[in-house]
């Protein structure tokens, strides 16, 4: 692994054998829990593609932002940085006249820090890519209501962006075998685990 993908920061704050599970091991968990929302997910992007009026440049969407003062969105921008180390695929970019809004959809959404490092690190690719001197906001927002649980302005130097980094830096390493897993010491989330029944870790 030379990039980190930006959705197994959240993976690895609920238990860093996910990481080895997944990554290293390449074991695909399959629930009827992913089932439903990699359908919830898809329904989304076609209905968004549906109102869609534009296909164009991330920045030719700025600055039509700014002209006319509207807002604009994007879905599923992949985004890639090898100076920060990683790589994804952002929900949704909401591209205002002065701020974007960067969205992570989560179903039965709550503030998890796991959840707020995700989109902080959305944060930290897409702003590594592009930039528009505007303000940069990370939100979470629940998949199934389409309600923003939270927001927070993003800072490149803050502490949410360090853990991100501190993050990345452990599952390089996790994943090259320069370290090992430790896993989670809650049994409840352990149980719980899309991985259970091929974890060699588990309580």
């Amino acid at each position: 692994m030379k990039l980190v993908p930006v959705s197994a920061i959240s993976a690895h704050n609920y238990c860093e054998c996910q990481i080895i599970l997944r990554y290293v091991r390449k074991i695909r968990a399959w629930t009827p829990k992913i089932s439903k929302g990699i359908s919830v997910h898809n329904t989304l992007e076609t209905e968004f593609l549906k109102k869609a009026d534009i296909s164009d440049t991330i920045e030719n969407i700025v600055a039509r932002a700014e002209k006319e003062n509207a807002v604009f969105s994007a879905r599923e921008l992949f985004v890639r940085s090898k100076d920060e180390r990683m790589i994804g695929k952002i929900d949704e970019v909401e591209i205002h006249p002065d701020k974007i809004m960067i969205i992570d959809d989560k179903p039965n959404a709550k503030a998890y820090e796991s959840s707020k490092l995700q989109v902080t690190g959305y944060c930290i690719v897409f702003e590594a890519m592009h930039s528009f001197g505007k303000d940069i906001f990370g939100a979470i927002r629940d998949r199934d209501t389409g309600t923003v649980i939270w927001d927070e302005k993003f800072e490149s130097k803050g502490e949410l962006s360090e853990k991100v980094r501190q993050n990345v830096s452990r599952i390089l390493d996790l994943a090259s075998g320069k370290a090992s897993p430790r896993p989670t010491d809650i049994k409840t989330r352990c149980e719980a685990c899309s991985y259970l029944d091929n974890c060699t870790y588990r309580i």
